[in-house]
């Protein structure tokens, strides 16, 4: 994203002193998210101190996620994902993404689906009645 001015993208209304947009994101995630389109196709929010550009283009978005070399993971963020999660398939840099994704890979094939559907609906009713 070198080639972006990040002080020229909008910065999405509603950020709060210290806190940024953390409590729009915290207290309604779904409307925050979703009313950032209106802005640009990039948008600046701010989490504390963190500046994070969001991409709101569906075209914009599936070349960041296809092109995990130019838009390699990092920051303060992810490095404090990682350290929670691990290197996982959404946290991990690029370099260790490929093998990653194939070893997941087999769990995503369609015959998999209707077993993950039944375990969904099964804890899904036990979370309820708990």
């Amino acid at each position: 994203m070198s080639d972006v001015d990040v002080d020229a993208l909008p910065l999405a209304p509603g950020s709060l002193p210290v806190l940024g947009h953390a409590m729009a994101l915290a207290r309604h995630p779904f409307t925050f998210l979703s009313s950032l389109p209106a802005y640009c196709d990039l948008v600046r929010i701010r989490l504390g101190p963190q500046t994070v550009i969001m991409t709101c283009d569906p075209g914009l978005t599936r070349a960041m996620l296809a092109d995990d070399r130019t838009f390699d993971k990092g920051g303060p963020f992810l490095d404090r994902a990682r350290e929670a999660s691990g290197d996982g398939l959404a946290t991990c840099p690029h370099r260790q993404r490929r093998r990653q994704r194939r070893l997941c890979q087999p769990a995503f094939h369609p015959e998999h689906f209707p077993a993950y559907t039944t375990a969904t609906v099964t804890t899904a009713q036990e979370m309820t009645r708990s």
